[in-house]
């Protein structure tokens, strides 16, 4: 009879400690607001099909399926893809997790297909889970991104910190997550508060807590940020511009755009042009 015996040590140091915050599937349909931004947390991407570009810092590298990006908190980045070949992709969120890379690099990127394959299983598993509400889906994808956390480490032979990025509150991040992907709906504090089922008075002081703003203000740093972009990079109409950001008036958008940037979208766009 044959027989093999394996001691386990113990937990792997450094990864024990990691929270799951949100997982997300994206797919570039023409309407993707691509601006610079930064989370308080660690983000992981995995490319699931398209094509496009990834923006860190002052790098920027082409995308393809199977690439993974993973970015350590308070990084500056975003993503962009073309029409043709649309960009589609997983994100995790991560708290309580940032990788200690090489000459104080704030990212790492590789090839799954060639160097790991079984992080796209896991990364699949984590979004079926959560995709079809099953049971203890929640505790599943936690134990999944141990997995991930582990495989990364394998890969990039670095190590981990897992000091904690955030005190995070769930609630929060997925509001926040909703504003970055509805920006452009009517929101009222009251609808937030019904989404994430707190009190909104509780809300606005948890948020502003977290992120530094009230969450009002954070869609309308959000607003303004998009109008930038068309502003810069389109033809529309001043109007068709506050209508697209989110705006409810054009006279509202020239209000908050004069106290956000110190002058009027028209002189913003002719600014840009001009430079």
């Amino acid at each position: 009879m044959g027989f093999s015996n394996y001691q386990i040590a113990g937990k792997p140091a450094g990864t024990s400690k990691s929270n799951l915050i949100y997982i997300t599937y994206t797919k570039y349909e023409n309407d993707w607001p691509s601006f610079m931004h930064t989370h308080p947390f660690t983000e992981l991407f995995l490319v699931t099909g398209g094509v496009g570009e990834f923006y860190v810092e002052n790098d920027v590298y082409p995308l393809k399926k199977g690439d993974f990006i993973l970015v350590n908190p308070n990084t500056s980045h975003t993503e962009k893809s073309g029409e043709e070949n649309p960009l589609e992709y997983i994100a995790v969120a991560v708290d309580n997790y940032s990788l200690n890379l090489d000459n104080e690099a704030n990212h790492f990127m590789f090839n799954c297909i060639l160097k790991n394959p079984d992080i796209i299983k896991y990364m699949d598993s984590m979004l079926n889970e959560q995709e079809n509400n099953k049971p203890y889906s929640d505790h599943i994808c936690q134990n999944i991104l141990e997995i991930i956390l582990i495989e990364i480490l394998r890969t990039t032979k670095t190590n981990v910190d897992t000091e904690p990025t955030v005190n995070s509150s769930k609630e929060c991040f997925k509001l926040k997550k909703y504003l970055d992907s509805n920006y452009a709906s009517k929101i009222t504090i009251d609808d937030l508060a019904r989404l994430s089922n707190l009190n909104k008075y509780y809300l606005i002081h948890s948020f502003n807590r977290y992120f530094g703003s009230s969450p009002i203000n954070y869609l309308c740093k959000i607003r303004i940020r998009v109008a930038k972009e068309l502003l810069k990079n389109s033809d529309y109409s001043i109007d068709q511009i506050s209508q697209s950001a989110g705006f409810s008036s054009q006279s509202y958008f020239t209000q908050c755009f004069k106290k956000d940037c110190g002058m009027s979208p028209s002189a913003y766009r002719q600014k840009e042009r001009i430079g």
